[in-house]
């Protein structure tokens, strides 16, 4: 694991909670009873002040939102996006083997997760109390951080072109 200047990426991704410090950065309504997710939050409500999303452009053009604290969103480099998406990847793998997913399909499932990388920061994001249910996720774009964190795009390599002989 990579150092991370708030501690560590310390632990498991956690719903609800700070993806580097594990500190709750959401309301936690309901906690899982006994078994394998025991004492983790099952149910959250409004964001804290506390907490922020961040937007991560993956490698196929999609996008993926994780929860940090602010503090450690703050202190997020580039270097530390492939440990963020990896960790992603572990909490798809560990949420499709609870769910009771046969081996192939959960394999399937933490392949195509980790086929993608993340490219850089596109913008954080946190909940405006004001507006929830004004706004469509009740998240609004924070224009309170600094510049975001952008890596240079990675390219695919060109495609070689066949030539063509005139017959």
């Amino acid at each position: 694991m990579t150092a991370h200047a708030c501690g560590a990426f310390t632990g498991k991704k956690l719903m609800g909670c700070c993806l580097c410090c594990s500190t709750p950065v959401y309301d936690v309504r309901e906690v899982f009873g006994p078994g394998p997710l025991e004492g983790e939050p099952s149910r959250v409500g409004l964001m804290t002040e506390e907490g922020t999303q961040v937007e991560i452009l993956l490698s196929d053009g999609s996008v993926c939102h994780v929860d940090f604290c602010v503090p450690c969103a703050t202190h997020l480099r580039p270097e530390d996006l492939w440990t963020v998406w990896q960790k992603n990847v572990e909490r798809t793998d560990e949420l499709e083997r609870l769910a009771g997913r046969r081996d192939n399909q959960r394999r399937m499932s933490v392949r195509a997760a980790s086929r993608l990388w993340p490219l850089g920061v596109i913008r954080w994001r946190r909940q405006d109390r004001a507006k929830v249910g004004l706004v469509w996720d009740g998240l609004v774009v924070d224009r309170r951080r600094p510049v975001p964190v952008v890596a240079p795009p990675a390219e695919k390599p060109a495609r070689r072109r066949r030539a063509r002989h005139a017959h």
